[in-house]
Formats: structure tokens, C-alpha cells, sequence
């Protein structure tokens, strides 16, 4: 997280490519260079076993590297201030701050020097997909109808500038626009009002527990009549 270039914090990414991709569909531009401080050039490799709980745990240090990754034997990269949690073929799954310090990572149980990374796939991003036996599948939490003639097929579905091709059989059975990022439905208070005109509760002598509309109203005397 950056301000006027200035970094804030650094937190773990929760973004996997599908939703990079889409990101990049709606204007999202290429980062420039990293505003953490660099290493000291070493990169240390260790492999682990991710438990039931997600995480992994090179020397004493808990790091979640996510749930759909338990069971998976995985390589921590660490090099500099960051740590890439990769596949047993090379392929980057995560990408974390690294919680060990520098002089502690080549001492790691397994610890080796870091070898080259293998080259990232690009252009468009692919995902496979079961069609249902109604004839529907998702991507990136949307619903794509495709008809049940494809019921129980495997559909290749490809993430291209702002909408998603579905292939089945060599052939497209459906392009539909992506979904637009998701905004936020969070609402402001409304203030109070007299009259159709927002009121300030200071100036108006009203406390926090007082709306206008509860306020005390002078009535005009009324005479009562004995019979």
C-alpha cells in the first residue's frame, strides 16, 4: 500500500490470475519498481508440507499460505523482503512478506540457494471447468449457462480483455462479458433534519439519543370546565 509513493504496510495478497486479469481488463497498469528496501542479494530455497490449517512453517514461524494449498508439497522462495510460495513444478502460487530475517535463512532446516525461476505462462488466462447437469458452470463467481447437450463436459473457459469464451469440443459454445469489479454498499449515516434542512445536534441542543422529531413542543393551555 503506497501514498504519494511512500509505502504504508505490506500485507499478504489475497488476488489470485483470474481476478489480475479482470483487473488489468478495467485499467489496472503494470506496477513499477518495488518501494521495499532489497536484500542482500542471497535467496534461500526451503520445501514444506502444507498442514490442515493452510500454513507452513519454516523454522519457528507460522506463515497461512492458504487453504486449497493443505497437503501440497510447496518451495518458499525467499529472497530480500519477500517470500514466493511455488508449485513442485516452479509455478508462483502466492506471494507473501517474508517473516525470517536475512541472517536466519540459509540455518533453515532443508535450506538451499535459490535457483532460477522457470518463466511465467502469458497472455490470456485459461481455466477449466465441469459443466452441471443443467448445463451451467462458474468463473469468478459468475453463473454461465452453456445448455445441457455439454452436461458433464469439460469446458475450457478463456479470461480475454473484458469477457470470458467458453470452448467445448475445440468449438465456442459462449462468450459472455466479465463481471465489472465489485463495488462497495456501504452507506453513510443520514443526518438529521428539521423541516427538509439537516440540523447540527450541537447547535441545536439536541443530544445523541434525541432525534428533532422528538423534541418537546409548547402546547397552548387548555381550561378545564367542571359540569
Amino acid at each position: 500500500m503506497l501514498l504519494d509513493g511512500a509505502r504504508i504496510k505490506t500485507l499478504p495478497s489475497r488476488l489470485g490470475v483470474t481476478e489480475l486479469s479482470r483487473l488489468a481488463a478495467y485499467g489496472a497498469r503494470p506496477a513499477g519498481p518495488s518501494p521495499l528496501p532489497a536484500g542482500d542479494g542471497a535467496v534461500i530455497e526451503v520445501d514444506r508440507t502444507v498442514n490442515a490449517t493452510g500454513g507452513v512453517s519454516p523454522g519457528d514461524q507460522q506463515i497461512s499460505v492458504g487453504l486449497p494449498l493443505t497437503g501440497q508439497r510447496v518451495t518458499l522462495r525467499m529472497e530480500g523482503p519477500l517470500m514466493a510460495v511455488l508449485s513442485h513444478d516452479g509455478t508462483l502460487l502466492r506471494t507473501l512478506a517474508c517473516p525470517v530475517p536475512a541472517d536466519r535463512r540459509s540455518r533453515l532446516r532443508g535450506a538451499r540457494r535459490g535457483r532460477s525461476l522457470p518463466l511465467q505462462p502469458g497472455g490470456p488466462i485459461t481455466v477449466q471447468r465441469r459443466v452441471s447437469s443443467r448445463g451451467g458452470l462458474m468463473v469468478a463467481r459468475q453463473k454461465i449457462h452453456v445448455g445441457m447437450i455439454h452436461a458433464g463436459k469439460t469446458a475450457t473457459v478463456i479470461c480475454e480483455n473484458n469477457h470470458f469464451r467458453v470452448v467445448i469440443d475445440g468449438e465456442t459454445a459462449a462468450v459472455v462479458p466479465a463481471p465489472p469489479p465489485a463495488k462497495s454498499t456501504a452507506t453513510k449515516p443520514t443526518p438529521p433534519t428539521r423541516d427538509g434542512k439537516a440540523v447540527d445536534v450541537h447547535d441545536a441542543g439536541l443530544n445523541s439519543f434525541q432525534r428533532p422529531s422528538e423534541t418537546t413542543s409548547t402546547l397552548p393551555p387548555v381550561t378545564l370546565m367542571a359540569v
